[in-house]
């Protein structure tokens, strides 16, 4: 069976474990979201707990279907309804988390070259 994505993923960025949620949030919030963390935080210090809890999921999965179904469930919460999250975009955006976890999944040299570096 394949590596949970958080180990692959912390190995290729040079990261210990405890700092894969919020690195993977870095790299993958919408544009208006990575504006405004710093504001977010401060005065809605839980608007990026749903976030956090799937990209904790998405760390634990080990294949494209599992991904899926965090992805899914993802899209379901309930948290995501809020106009702030779902039209002002303040948010994770899964197609972000795909772009680099579904490389890590699939770890043939051609596909961990895809997978995005340090900007």
């Amino acid at each position: 069976m394949a590596s949970p994505v958080i180990e692959t993923y912390c190995a290729h960025f040079g990261i210990e474990s405890a700092a894969f949620t919020h690195h993977l949030l870095a790299r993958t919030l919408h544009g208006p979201a990575r504006w405004l963390r710093p504001l977010l935080q401060r005065f809605s210090p839980e608007h990026f707990t749903p976030d956090l809890l799937f990209l904790d999921c998405v760390g634990r999965v080990r294949s494209r279907q599992q991904l899926k179904v965090e992805t899914s469930d993802f899209r379901r919460d309930s948290a995501n309804r809020h106009f702030s999250r779902r039209v002002l975009q303040l948010r994770v955006s899964v197609q972000a988390v795909h772009d680099i976890v579904i490389p890590l999944l699939e770890p043939t040299e051609a596909h961990t070259d895809r997978v995005p570096t340090l900007a």
